[in-house]
């Protein structure tokens, strides 16, 4: 099933990796483009030893099977800078930029693909239909 989703153009991530059903099986089985890591473990990956580790390991993991690494939970900026030598590859969180509500959001994602915010004229040409 999973190469077909690939085949289509549609690509998986693996969320929480190292909690609840994330497992080395489903990276075995499934065909993904990134692994996230659980929040569980980047909270205070700067100062606590093992959740380091855990990142650590993940990253490199998601790295070696030719994949980005996303750090889930990234509220300090200490865990940002850490994670930021671990190597990750992106990052979602509280430092990086805070939950928004839908009306933000959708702002947000007009602004990035340069579409035009509501109000303004359209920069694409009229086409006659015929």
């Amino acid at each position: 099933m999973s190469q077909e989703l690939a085949a289509g153009g549609i690509a998986m991530a693996i969320r929480d990796f190292g909690t609840g059903y994330s497992s080395l099986a489903s990276l075995r089985d499934l065909s993904f483009v990134e692994i996230k890591v659980s929040a569980d473990f980047v909270k205070g990956c700067a100062e606590n030893a093992g959740n380091a580790a855990i990142c650590q390991t993940a990253i490199d993991l998601a790295h070696r099977l030719g994949c980005a690494a996303v750090a889930e939970g990234i509220d300090a900026m200490a865990d940002l800078q850490a994670l930021q030598i671990m190597g990750c590859d992106l990052g979602q969180g509280a430092v990086l930029a805070p939950a928004l509500p839908r009306d933000g959001f959708l702002a947000l994602l007009q602004q990035r693909l340069g579409a035009p915010q509501a109000g303004e004229p359209s920069a694409a040409p009229n086409r006659a239909q015929g």
